[in-house]
């Protein structure tokens, strides 16, 4: 539902993008991407790396950890540091995006993660539903990663 080909519209225009689409657009998917955004409390600028895979993370890499986004399945996270998806979102946020009317995978229901609930057919809700997301990515940066903000 959410992956490189539209993350970037999600997170960073505040709109949702239906993935197929944009792969039906053509272009090679993207391995990293970069989002700026502005803190809803502060109003600072960041930058926020995207990437589709940790396979070449450093140290520092995995320290600056912020969020994931989940699609419920358990190989997501295989050659992780950490060794189950319980310890990974000890570690950092998790975000399982679905739509309103979905219900979320079994699997999922002892990960400690968020819901990202986006609606299915109302593009205008798009907007709201990202805001929300950002409150919840700068609370919990607050709480575990302060240091970002220095």
């Amino acid at each position: 539902m959410v992956n490189m080909y539209n993350i970037k519209n999600l997170l960073q225009d505040h709109e949702f993008v239906d993935s197929r689409a944009m792969l039906e657009r053509g272009g090679e998917k993207p391995r990293e991407i970069l989002v700026e955004h502005a803190m809803p409390s502060t109003g600072q600028n960041m930058r926020f790396r995207v990437v589709d895979s940790v396979q070449d993370f450093s140290e520092a890499d995995w320290n600056s950890l912020v969020c994931v986004f989940t699609q419920g399945a358990a190989w997501q996270f295989k050659n992780w540091i950490w060794g189950s998806p319980e310890e990974v979102f000890q570690n950092c946020m998790g975000l399982y995006p679905k739509h309103q009317d979905e219900q979320p995978k079994d699997s999922t229901r002892t990960w400690g993660i968020s819901l990202l609930n986006i609606e299915r057919n109302k593009r205008h809700m798009d907007r709201a539903t990202v805001a929300g997301l950002w409150v919840k990515i700068e609370q919990y940066m607050a709480r575990n990663k302060p240091d970002f903000f220095a």
